[in-house]
């Protein structure tokens, strides 16, 4: 229901249930895929996690075998995994092992801090229409902007926000007019992951409590994540190794004095570098003006003269006929 207030337009099959899937979306033809299975059989913030043995893993099971089906439907279809680093006690790389043959996909390990995140969320991505490899790391904007006022993070990338309050190292805020320590509002979660801190407003956020909220918040994807990886989906129909098309990007938004502090806390190197980065991740070029020199053989023209209101004379402050001539 959540899902429906925040997109009326969503279709939910009527199980609810990756594993009871029938032929009536079986056979249908998908062009995108993009699986996030439960995270707590694989979960390290768990010492008892119970990895295959814990019985939600059947949706990473009924999932990947969704996804053999749907390939045979579209060979072209493009496919997204997501989950968390599975836990040091279940052997780390025996399990992603396990999960790349089972998928079909190789995972590889990626934080999105590096891609500009203000919060740590290391995850296993599987992706097989780009590699996340290759995308270029970002550099994030001051973190206490996401804050609220009077309000600091004590450090540059918050931890990960877990989906509960009751965790070994929770996001902490500072207060700047004393010490008092807290742990972070849901609108300030939703911020350090780079969403509006509005995206659960309205009907949506009427219908959970704060907890139930926070559950979401920290079920999610981390925007970035999602930016950087969708934005490499390629037209339907088309072959896989073709040109990437564009997404929409949520803009970084600060006032102009705490953007200018931003600024100055840079020294000179450090600015033109930022500068550099953003280029190159936002593929931005800066504005080119190409001034093309005439032969200097041909007569230059004659200035041109304006008429000029009675009125506005005196607020030019000169002669209007000398500075024609002169220009």
């Amino acid at each position: 229901m959540l899902a429906s207030h925040l997109y009326p337009e969503i279709e939910h099959y009527h199980t609810n249930d990756v594993t009871v899937l029938h032929d009536d979306i079986l056979k249908r033809k998908f062009d995108v895929h993009v699986n996030s299975a439960n995270c707590q059989p694989l979960s390290g913030l768990n010492p008892r996690s119970l990895g295959w043995a814990d019985p939600r893993m059947d949706s990473y099971t009924a999932a990947c075998k969704a996804k053999a089906v749907w390939q045979l439907v579209n060979p072209q279809l493009q496919t997204w995994d997501e989950n968390v680093v599975p836990a040091r006690h279940l052997g780390t790389d025996q399990m992603i092992d396990q999960l790349d043959k089972l998928w079909g996909d190789v995972h590889k390990v990626n934080n999105a801090k590096n891609w500009g995140a203000l919060a740590s969320r290391p995850r296993i991505l599987a992706v097989n229409f780009t590699d996340v490899d290759e995308i270029p790391y970002s550099q994030p904007v001051e973190i206490n902007y996401a804050y609220d006022d009077h309000w600091r993070s004590p450090k540059r990338i918050s931890p990960c926000v877990v989906a509960s309050e009751r965790t070994q190292n929770p996001p902490m805020a500072i207060s700047d007019t004393s010490s008092i320590k807290r742990q972070l509002t849901n609108a300030e979660a939703l911020r350090v992951m780079s969403y509006p801190d509005t995206v659960l407003g309205g009907p949506a956020a009427g219908m959970l409590s704060d907890a139930g909220l926070r559950s979401v918040i920290g079920s999610g994807f981390d925007y970035n994540h999602s930016w950087f990886i969708l934005r490499e989906l390629k037209p339907p129909g088309s072959s896989l190794k073709t040109a990437a098309v564009a997404a929409p990007v949520v803009w970084e938004e600060a006032t102009q004095t705490q953007y200018e502090k931003f600024m100055l806390g840079m020294d000179g190197p450090t600015r033109r570098q930022y500068f550099r980065d953003k280029q190159e991740a936002e593929n931005f070029k800066l504005l080119e003006c190409w001034l093309k020199l005439k032969d200097p053989h041909i007569p230059r023209r004659k200035a041109k003269h304006y008429a000029i209101p009675h009125g506005l004379k005196k607020v030019c402050g000169h002669r209007p006929g000398d500075h024609a001539r002169a220009s």
